[in-house]
């Protein structure tokens, strides 16, 4: 059985010296058979120049999902339109195209979400997904995380509105749960709906009560200690063997992973290759 292949477009740090980096995310996933797909596509079209260095060609992707709608994960869209043949589906919670906005305590009001300007609209092949899709065999989409009182979620500081009256929940947050020879794998964005959401939600829709791997942003780089501690008694709980925290995850936060679990946690950065 041919592995299944990650390539990382992009990160917010570069594992190789000659790929560049930028404060984004996006994944080119070779499943087995030869089929590619895009997760997220970064805040530029630098994961396009990344891909070139694989040697990609990511107008031959089968489809792209995308995490949720903001910019750092959905701003490279019109250079994939553009400078590529893509043409495929893509798909995402029906809100992805949302307005959105960052305020935070003594500083700017940010729009953060979608930049449709340079896009044709409708988006093209868009697909809505509001909570499960199989993209492929083996490649599972979910979105519309539930939220359980009591656990971690990354929504502070966001709203629909500039006045901020209206908090943005960030209900298009999604993952993706890929099966490999190694076991199954979670995929994540930024992970809004905090890692103990999103992994009980794989386990009372997918029936998984342990992962490989877990890999992606996961929002942690502010968060308090007890939202640490629960991402650790979670990733053992499901038995992860593997770890990479990326993008939002912070490194601070990534540091306390590494030393709660020993040997289990790598660092994800634009031009790694991981095969399972």
């Amino acid at each position: 059985m041919n592995p299944v292949r990650l390539f990382i477009l992009c990160d917010n740090t570069a594992h190789a010296p000659d790929f560049g980096y930028e404060w984004g995310l996006s994944v080119a996933i070779l499943l087995p058979k030869g089929d590619l797909w895009l997760w997220d596509v970064g805040q530029t079209g630098l994961f396009l120049d990344n891909a070139k260095k694989f040697g990609l060609d990511l107008g031959q992707a089968k489809g792209l999902a995308l995490s949720h709608g903001h910019y750092d994960h959905t701003g490279g869209l019109p250079d994939l339109l553009g400078r590529t043949s893509f043409r495929g589906p893509i798909f995402a919670h029906p809100r992805l195209g949302e307005k959105r906005y960052s305020i935070r305590p003594k500083t700017l009001v940010r729009f953060i979400g979608l930049d449709k300007d340079p896009l044709p609209s409708p988006l093209p092949g868009f697909q809505g997904v509001p909570r499960m899709r199989e993209l492929d065999a083996g490649l599972t989409f979910l979105t519309s995380i539930p939220r359980e009182q009591g656990l971690f979620q990354a929504v502070n500081g966001f709203y629909f509105d500039k006045q901020g009256k209206t908090p943005d929940l960030i209900e298009d947050d999604a993952c993706l749960v890929l099966e490999t020879g190694s076991g199954p794998i979670l995929i994540l964005g930024c992970c809004h709906s905090g890692l103990g959401n999103t992994m009980s939600q794989v386990r009372d829709v997918l029936g998984l009560s342990s992962l490989f791997a877990v890999l992606g942003g996961m929002h942690l780089a502010s968060a308090p200690e007890p939202a640490l501690e629960e991402a650790v008694q979670f990733l053992e709980d499901f038995d992860v063997r593997q770890v990479f925290p990326g993008h939002c995850t912070g490194q601070k936060a990534a540091s306390y992973l590494k030393d709660k679990l020993p040997g289990r946690v790598f660092d994800l950065g634009a031009g790694l290759v991981l095969d399972f």
